[in-house]
């Protein structure tokens, strides 16, 4: 369902950062604490740990959701999830009853893997909940809209997707193809239709192995650079 409290553009031409689960976020530990001087947040899943309180909190996974709040993640997920005052958004079930509470923003969605559709209809959310974060960005009308955590790294010996917090209980080794093999074409296309309309997507990842955005390895960098258009 659309809500009041999101609309497209409500955040236009203002910086938005969005926040992933990549192991290269913990260099950025320290400063974490200023994005709020720079720009909006966004973090989804477990990024609500981090040491910044989010505009929004994104997912797609209820069982992400019901994890962070019945303390199967731990102590500290479940802190983060209790204490969280921001907009809790996600996607409706398509065929599959979920029952949020209802300080929860429900969204309609469609599973195209490219930036587009509408907070008031439905929001492309791709295959993957970073491309979901990017994509509210994108469609609050932020610019430029800077990616950390998005690491792309491939999967660990154990074949589970490395991440800067510990492992989510589900056995993520059961997909058919590697996680990045099935999430880069999605952001190759958005990083293709930024360029286009002339829109800036960073990736404030370092050592990321997505290389289709232009590349910040600290967030003073990236923070001199937005003092310089804003």
């Amino acid at each position: 369902m659309a809500s009041s409290m999101l609309a497209d553009g409500m955040w236009l031409n203002k910086a938005a950062f969005v926040l992933g689960g990549g192991r290269s976020i913990q260099a950025h530990m320290d400063s974490l604490s200023q994005l709020h001087e720079y720009g909006l947040v966004i973090a989804t899943n477990r990024a609500i740990e981090l040491p910044i309180r989010p505009d929004i909190w994104a997912w797609l996974e209820e069982r992400v959701y019901r994890w962070m709040g019945d303390g199967t993640l731990g102590s500290d997920a479940k802190a983060a999830f209790d204490s969280y005052a921001g907009l809790r958004v996600t996607r409706q079930y398509v065929g599959r009853e979920v029952h949020y509470p209802s300080n929860v923003i429900v969204l309609e969605t469609d599973p195209k893997g490219e930036l587009g559709g509408s907070l008031t209809s439905a929001v492309n959310r791709g295959c993957n909940v970073g491309f979901f974060g990017l994509n509210l960005a994108w469609l609050l009308g932020a610019n430029p809209i800077i990616l950390l955590g998005f690491d792309q790294a491939p999967e660990r010996e154990d074949g589970r997707v490395p991440h800067w917090h510990g492992d989510y209980p589900h056995d993520e080794k059961s997909q058919a193809k590697p996680a990045f093999d099935i999430m880069r074409p999605e952001f190759e296309k958005a990083a293709e239709q930024a360029r286009k309309v002339d829109r800036r997507i960073w990736n404030a990842s370092p050592g990321s192995a997505l290389t289709c955005f232009p590349r910040f390895e600290s967030l003073e960098s990236i923070f001199n650079a937005v003092g310089g258009i804003t």
